[in-house]
């Protein structure tokens, strides 16, 4: 009994190294998705995957505690709030118009 339950169990350890190197070969195999690795590491594969490729540095970028700073300061006064909404926004609207142009 003990020998078949130790079997079934390395089974099942195999099964996950498996799908572990065959999901590490997938992301290095794509070029894409070896440079978002290359620069985010693990989180930018999973950020990928949710998002979408050509999302991860628009997320990273909103997700920084620069932007999160400014949302803290903005809350105080509404005028400066639109002002620097609209600037964000711009500057985001900005950002993907060079991504997808160039």
């Amino acid at each position: 009994m003990t020998a078949r339950w130790l079997h079934w169990q390395s089974l099942v350890y195999v099964a996950v190294q498996f799908q572990e190197v065959n999901h590490a070969n997938t992301v290095l195999a794509d070029d894409m998705k070896r440079s978002i690795y290359d620069r985010y590491g693990s989180i930018g594969i999973y950020v990928a995957e949710q998002f979408g490729d050509e999302n991860v540095n628009t997320y990273f970028v909103l997700t920084s505690p620069w932007c999160k700073v400014q949302c803290c300061f903005v809350g105080s006064n509404n005028l400066r709030c639109c002002f620097t909404f609209i600037l964000n926004v711009c500057a985001i609207v900005v950002f993907l118009c060079v991504k997808f142009i160039t």
